[in-house]
């Protein structure tokens, strides 16, 4: 007889069986297994917060539809979360790739002269805070 708990497919990556809408994602040592994206996932978050709520009995016994929203919204949630991840690092070996091939020094200083056009601005090349927008210059 088969497993009738539904199953976690996405991006066509190898399925694997779902309880309470959230990936059976646990090794043989009974904790989380990691991430395949990585430590510090949505999923983990969402599982951690999940199994707590759990055990402490603050999650209340729902109706079979109520279930079913709860785990569509998980799925969609992680999923999105996993291709945004996914997109990050297209990103960052891009960015990785064009520093190897224009040299980052020439890359840095393109980036702070379209800035500067564009009225945004960058952290040095020394800082690493994120980029925020100037208040418009009143004409």
């Amino acid at each position: 007889m088969e497993d009738d708990r539904p199953v976690a497919n996405q991006n066509n990556r190898d399925s694997e069986p779902i309880e309470n809408g959230l990936d059976n994602n646990v090794n043989q040592n009974g904790h989380d297994a990691p991430d395949r994206a990585g430590s510090g996932s949505l999923r983990d978050f969402v599982s951690r917060n999940y199994h707590d709520q759990r055990v402490s009995g603050t999650a209340v016994e729902m109706s079979q539809a109520d279930e079913e929203r709860r785990n569509n919204f998980f799925q969609r949630a992680i999923s999105e979360s996993q291709r945004m991840s996914a997109e990050v690092d297209r990103c960052q070996q891009r960015h990785e790739a064009l520093q190897a091939e224009l040299g980052a020094g020439n890359l840095h200083a393109w980036t702070m002269e379209h800035a500067s056009q564009v009225t945004v601005t960058l952290p040095s090349h020394s800082q690493s805070t994120i980029p925020e927008l100037q208040e418009p210059m009143d004409e």
